[in-house]
């Protein structure tokens, strides 16, 4: 044999053979290198179900699977639960660290599901023959079906011409919990009539704006309602009607203090005379009306009752002009006028009594007729009678009356005899 070719035959074994044992300790070199696992995450409730929604308070826990494609066997050692207080696993979580894998799973501790949500990430911390490695974010977004509505009014009680506004905080909703809330306000307990729109307003991350003011110019007692629109996370909810109310009172007006007074005498006129004599006996409970002026077109600026004597008093008022109105009552029949009074430095205490008729007393009808109607005082001491005589036609009769009323006497509905 020719040993170059010899020679050349041996390099060349040795060349495979060096290539044969190379790529042997290639292959082994791959075979034992770490390869990178799956980490899978998920979230289940108490009857292990997988959820990526659920009530707020439900109790939930996280479980993980680690997996490799290459490895005979599944991978040992422990993981870490990264468990966050909203949906996104931002922030700082609370770590549950060290929790062994048993055929590559491992299941975290129970926690409950707040109105934020909750979200998980899990870190693998390897083993002999795999990486450490990391899942992805999973997050439970929270729902809530038992929400409720509070409100707080501005004020409760107001006088007329007052502004009011209402408020309103939801419960039971998530932390992002959306939607709208409508204000509205009605007149009865039902929340069924004379409704006003106070507003509607967007509800963002929980938050809810106020209502828009009302002015109320009436009196009366108002009932507010709440409405919450509810968004996909949460319920709708109502308020109660008659939860909040509010009381609107006529606002009073009062008068300027000073040491004038005015006073008087409602008084039973029995001779109808319409002047206080002895033995007219005061009529107890008449409500006696002070307004600042010459007439009773303003506001009620003070009000009296009369007393078992029949006396009324207004005390401590500025000088000025007033207008005093008796307020009618019962059987009674006032027969002398309201009128004003003037107190004044020069005539600090004005005097204003009221004659009354009993409107049940009775009188002798003359055979000449009977006539009802109204009654003038016009300074002369003769007053007109529009009333029906027995022929049952209706006639003007001119009369004098003595003694003559005074002039404060007013038109009045009164009945005459003759």
């Amino acid at each position: 044999m020719n040993t170059s070719h010899r020679a050349s035959s041996f390099l060349v074994f040795l060349s495979i053979a060096g290539l044969a044992v190379g790529g042997c300790l290639a292959l082994a070199s791959f075979a034992h290198a770490s390869v990178g696992p799956s980490v899978t995450v998920s979230v289940h409730n108490g009857s292990n179900v997988v959820v990526t929604t659920a009530p707020i308070g439900t109790a939930l826990s996280a479980s993980t699977t680690v997996a490799s494609s290459t490895a005979s066997t599944a991978p040992t050692g422990t993981v870490n639960f990264n468990l966050f207080n909203n949906t996104t696993c931002v922030g700082t979580p609370t770590t549950q660290s060290g929790v062994a894998l048993v055929n590559g799973s491992a299941q975290s501790a129970t926690t409950t599901l707040g109105a934020s949500g909750l979200s998980y990430t899990v870190h693998y911390n390897g083993d002999a023959s795999t990486t450490v490695a990391d899942s992805q974010c999973v997050a439970v977004v929270p729902t809530s079906s038992s929400v409720s509505v509070s409100t707080t009014l501005s004020a409760s009680s107001v006088l007329t011409g007052s502004s009011v506004f209402d408020g309103a905080t939801l419960s039971g909703v998530t932390n992002t919990a959306g939607g709208t809330v409508n204000y509205k306000v009605y007149t009865d307990s039902a929340c069924t009539l004379g409704v006003q729109n106070a507003g509607t307003v967007t509800v963002a991350n929980a938050t809810v704006p106020n209502s828009s003011s009302l002015v109320f110019g009436t009196a009366g007692t108002y009932y507010w309602q709440v409405v919450y629109s509810g968004d996909a996370q949460n319920a709708a909810a109502t308020s109660t009607c008659g939860s909040e109310v509010l009381t609107v009172t006529t606002t009073p007006v009062t008068p300027p203090t000073g040491t004038g007074s005015i006073s008087g005498t409602v008084f039973n006129d029995l001779n109808k005379d319409y002047a206080l004599t002895a033995g007219e006996p005061g009529i107890l409970g008449f409500t006696i009306n002070l307004y600042s002026g010459t007439s009773n077109s303003g506001a009620v600026v003070a009000t009296a009752t009369t007393n078992a004597s029949g006396v009324y008093t207004f005390p401590n008022l500025a000088f000025g002009t007033y207008y005093v109105e008796e307020v009618n009552m019962g059987s009674w029949q006032q027969t002398t006028s309201d009128a004003s009074v003037t107190v004044s430095s020069a005539s600090p205490t004005g005097v204003l009594n009221f004659a009354n008729a009993s409107s049940t007393s009775k009188t002798t009808k003359s055979p000449k007729g009977h006539a009802y109607g109204y009654w003038k005082n016009f300074f002369t001491g003769h007053f007109d009678f529009f009333g029906r005589k027995d022929d049952d036609k209706w006639s003007k009769v001119t009369k004098p009356v003595t003694p003559t009323p005074p002039v404060q006497t007013p038109v009045k509905r009164h009945g005459w005899h003759w």
